[in-house]
């Protein structure tokens, strides 16, 4: 039995990239639902997201071989992905992520009070058990998709460099085996870039059927601030007024003459019948009202964008991206988004 070496050292971290954005859209979305979670959600994902660094550098064991999580989820053995995706398998990772309830656990480990994450927030206060659970089950949740996203930013990686050197024979020899081809059989460098093109299709391909699959529930509801929010507009406008407001009650300076002509021309009156108290009782109406405004803006929280499906719009830019790159090649049409490419021989870690 051997350990399998990564491909990348950067797996770990990749992967945790992505985990770590979904998570924190998650968290934002459960804070617009229900506000008082933002108070402690940032220690419970932390303390998650450590657990998470383990989780994916732990060895399984698929025989004669040992590999990492991070690598049987970014590899290209399928079969060893499903395994560690599983709710059954040997080497499946849902119940190293997710913390059983006491009853499933040996009698040993639930005489001790504290004995995980979730009992652990639980003896600060019960109430902070559903939210350990909650950020558990979105790690598993979106587990296989930021591994795909690093695997697909991996291949990318990995097919600009190819294209930026010379393909040697120990480079073509590897990719014989990986595609499992026979020294007779025909083989060119084109299908070198085949074979990448034939993964990234795969990867793309299941990340966009997902978003098909899932359900609501687990949907990533997101809502960008807008690039010129409400709120600021409304803060800028009641600021104004303050200031145009404390310029007019300081009796030792004059009424500048344009701030004069404003008014008049704002209060619709004769320029000799605005006065510094007509101006000074118009001007705090209109702070009055901003105040009202601002107020509504922030309880409406308009300074954000309508609501969208996240991972639905990473699955169209994951698509675009994956055109641009298949047009780098004559043959890349055989390998758009949607089109079943050509068999390449096998899928497997090279």
């Amino acid at each position: 039995m051997s350990v399998e070496p990564s491909n990348h050292d950067d797996a770990v971290e990749g992967v945790l990239h992505y985990l770590s954005d979904y998570i924190a859209t998650r968290g934002r979305q459960a804070s617009r639902m229900h506000p008082p979670i933002a108070m402690v959600i940032g220690e419970i994902v932390w303390m998650q997201m450590a657990h998470m660094r383990q989780v994916l550098e732990k060895l399984k064991t698929f025989a004669p071989d040992r590999v990492r999580v991070a690598d049987a989820l970014t590899g290209v053995d399928d079969t060893r992905r499903r395994a560690i995706l599983s709710h059954t398998d040997q080497n499946a990772v849902v119940y190293e992520i997710i913390d059983r309830q006491d009853q499933a656990k040996s009698s040993r480990v639930v005489d001790m009070a504290i004995h995980d994450t979730r009992t652990l927030f639980r003896s600060l206060n019960p109430s902070l058990e559903t939210v350990v659970q909650l950020v558990q089950h979105w790690s598993y949740w979106d587990l296989s998709d930021a591994a795909d996203l690093f695997h697909f930013d991996k291949n990318v990686r990995r097919i600009s460099a190819i294209q930026a050197i010379s393909i040697s024979d120990d480079m073509r020899k590897k990719y014989r085996a990986a595609m499992r081809l026979r020294s007779d059989d025909p083989f060119t460098d084109d299908d070198i870039f085949k074979f990448e093109l034939t993964l990234m299709n795969q990867i793309v391909t299941r990340f966009v059927q997902k978003r098909k699959e899932e359900e609501a529930y687990v949907t990533i509801i997101c809502r960008d601030e807008l690039p010129v929010a409400a709120t600021n507009q409304e803060i800028m406008k009641t600021a104004r007024h303050m200031m145009a407001l404390e310029a007019l009650e300081d009796e030792s300076k004059d009424v500048d003459p344009a701030m004069h002509d404003y008014f008049a021309r704002a209060m619709h009156m004769d320029h000799d019948m605005v006065t510094r108290e007509k101006m000074i009782e118009f001007v705090r109406r209109n702070v009055a009202e901003a105040k009202r405004t601002l107020k509504q803006v922030l309880a409406e929280d308009r300074n954000l964008g309508e609501p969208y499906d996240y991972k639905d719009a990473q699955g169209t830019k994951l698509k675009e991206r994956f055109t641009e790159i298949c047009g780098r090649f004559a043959f890349g049409n055989d390998y758009l988004p949607g089109v079943t490419p050509p068999p390449q021989g096998s899928v497997v870690e090279a």
